[in-house]
């Protein structure tokens, strides 16, 4: 899963990972000094960094729940596509 691939990018190179979140930070405006003090806050707690990464990099919320619904809709019209 995603959260997987981050948490061993983060374990195995800290130092890009680091310097990633610098460059999307400074992307938003920060100062390269605040870009630099926001990382190192983020990064003391690795399940934050695992986050934050996978938000900024690829929009997934690993808090957020699957909708039912949603699957529920999505399968069906996969189904009935392939049925055509």
């Amino acid at each position: 899963s995603e959260v997987h691939l981050e948490r061993r990018a983060l374990r195995s190179r800290p130092h890009d990972e680091r310097a990633e979140l610098v460059a999307m930070l400074r992307e938003l405006g920060m100062t390269a000094e605040t870009a630099e003090i926001a990382t190192d806050e983020i990064h003391r707690d690795e399940n934050q960094a695992v986050n934050f990464h996978l938000v900024r990099e690829i929009g997934v919320d690993p808090a957020a729940k699957p909708s039912a619904r949603v699957a529920a809709g999505s399968s069906f019209a996969m189904f009935a596509i392939g049925a055509l």
